[in-house]
């Protein structure tokens, strides 16, 4: 019988993290899905550095989900090209007032 339920939990398990999305990111309390905002052509780079970033990501996402269309477009292409020393420091209002 506990071999049951482990088998179980093990299965569960598995299936619940296949459904996180690599491109999810969390912001504040909320989970972001940056594949339904950024361009196809710029989502594996902002992902990488949005990875590389780790506790300035938040910033970074805040400026995804401030902007749209065009100014969202230059956005990510900045923030996928972005310099891993700029990705780890650059704050959002700082983005935001040279894209805008």
């Amino acid at each position: 019988m506990l071999k049951r339920c482990m088998v179980g939990v093990v299965i569960f398990s598995i299936i619940m993290a296949s459904c996180v999305s690599k491109y999810s990111f969390q912001l504040n309390d909320k989970k972001i899905d940056i594949s339904e905002s950024v361009p196809d052509e710029y989502l594996e780079g902002v992902r990488k550095t949005l990875v590389e970033a780790g506790g300035n990501a938040p910033e970074l996402l805040k400026v995804i989900t401030s902007l749209e269309g065009e100014e969202l477009e230059w956005a990510c292409f900045l923030i996928g090209t972005m310099p891993f020393l700029d990705s780890v420091s650059v704050t959002s209002d700082y983005l935001l007032e040279h894209i805008r």
